[in-house]
């Protein structure tokens, strides 16, 4: 008996038929290894296991047997009476949903949540199967199904971000896969991760080569932001733009991090240490904050109405939408009397902070030290190893943000 073997070395045997997805005859091609002797041996099992295969097709147990014999496996593969396509994708669901659990909650992360979004969107737009047909052509079909980005259930064409999102899933769901005994199936051989580029229409590339796409408040429009601001609103702008904070560390951070006019942390997101000079208002905005904060034994700052940390997730497990209502309610204000003002979200704020770094002649690497980035010198990967982060630099550098916003914050502060 001839094997064939392919330019890796690898033998190969095309042997008994099976039903495509189409309910098309074709041929199961088995991979027997590379050494010669064992792939004649896993050869000769497999044509005498084919020889008691009833009505002259694979099943599902009897390929998933056949599979077994060709990897080497001494005793056949235990399979489940359902091995289908979308019974895998929801045992990958309930896998991730497992992984990504929050401590002492029974519900999931944040990302879990995304995750197993993406996991229920990739089950939508693949159609099942069993598994023993689910081989290298059907994987390759789904993945240039997100390539070419599909329509959207708003019939729009999927964003490139989703169509990388779904690409990354689908390829981790392969892995999964293939590792877990639950399932008798193995990637193929021919399996290969190659790079893919997601497409971009005209619009896209243009909008990216704008020289202002980055969309951020004007000094102007903090101003106004600040007029219409209730107290905690104010403190919670000041806060973005002194330490260039987003929603999630404004909801991180803790009381035994503000050291007198400093706060002192490391960031949750990045594990990576931070100082922050407070300009003068938002240490008196803070303080004032702190005085007539509700009585609590959390060490989180910033608390909800009832209490409760607002960085604690709901009892569904999604985030508390504390501040994004507040700042959603703000800019309602906002537009009853200025009808052009832009609707950004509250983290644009964060953007609009590392503008005004820029237009007071910060570095890329002061910006870097007050965002707490990994590597603020992308081409000295090894400078945290020798010298300590230029706190102080970055401090003088907000110190003059502060004093060109300072006069305008005052002035639309009397004017409310």
């Amino acid at each position: 008996m001839k094997l064939t073997q392919d330019k890796r070395g690898w033998f190969r045997r095309d042997l008994g038929w099976k039903l495509s997805t189409s309910g098309k005859r074709i041929q199961h091609r088995f991979t027997l290894g590379s050494d010669p002797t064992e792939a004649q041996i896993r050869a000769l099992r497999l044509e005498r296991l084919w020889g008691t295969v009833p009505g002259g097709l694979w099943t599902e147990e009897t390929l998933a047997q056949a599979k077994a014999i060709a990897r080497g496996t001494e005793a056949p593969v235990r399979t489940r009476a359902r091995q289908s396509l979308h019974s895998a994708l929801d045992a990958y669901a309930q896998a991730m949903r497992d992984q990504y659990r929050l401590p002492g909650h029974s519900c999931p992360t944040r990302f879990g949540c995304v995750l197993l979004a993406r996991i229920e969107t990739l089950k939508e737009h693949s159609t099942d199967m069993p598994l023993s047909a689910f081989g290298l052509d059907q994987i390759e079909a789904m993945l240039a199904h997100w390539k070419n980005r599909p329509m959207t259930k708003r019939g729009t064409m999927a964003a490139p971000d989703t169509c990388r999102n779904m690409i990354k899933v689908i390829r981790h769901f392969v892995r999964w896969l293939h590792r877990s005994a639950a399932f008798s199936w193995h990637k193929p051989d021919d399996y290969e991760v190659l790079p893919i580029t997601v497409p971009l229409t005209p619009a896209e590339v243009s909008a990216r080569c704008t020289p202002h796409r980055l969309p951020t408040f004007t000094v102007e429009q903090i101003g106004i932001l600040y007029r219409h601001a209730s107290a905690l609103e104010r403190l919670w702008i000041l806060l973005a733009l002194n330490c260039n904070f987003g929603l999630d560390q404004l909801k991180m951070l803790q009381l035994p991090e503000i050291v007198g006019n400093w706060i002192k942390r490391t960031r949750f997101k990045s594990h990576v240490y931070g100082e922050w000079k407070l300009w003068g208002m938002t240490a008196r905005a803070l303080a004032g904050y702190l005085d007539c904060r509700p009585r609590s034994a959390s060490p989180f700052v910033f608390l909800g109405d009832d209490g409760t940390p607002i960085n604690e997730p709901t009892s569904q497990g999604n985030d508390k939408r504390t501040i994004p209502n507040r700042w959603a309610a703000l800019l309602e204000r906002v537009k009853r009397e200025h009808h052009d003002f832009p609707l950004l979200s509250f983290n644009k704020l964060k953007k609009t902070g590392a503008k005004l770094l820029r237009e007071v002649g910060a570095s890329g690497e002061v910006i870097g030290v007050i965002q707490c980035r990994g590597t603020p010198v992308k081409s000295d990967p090894l400078q945290d190893r020798y010298a300590p982060r230029a706190f102080e630099e970055a401090a003088r550098f907000t110190d003059l943000v502060g004093a060109m916003l300072e006069p305008i914050l005052a002035a639309d502060a009397l004017a409310r």
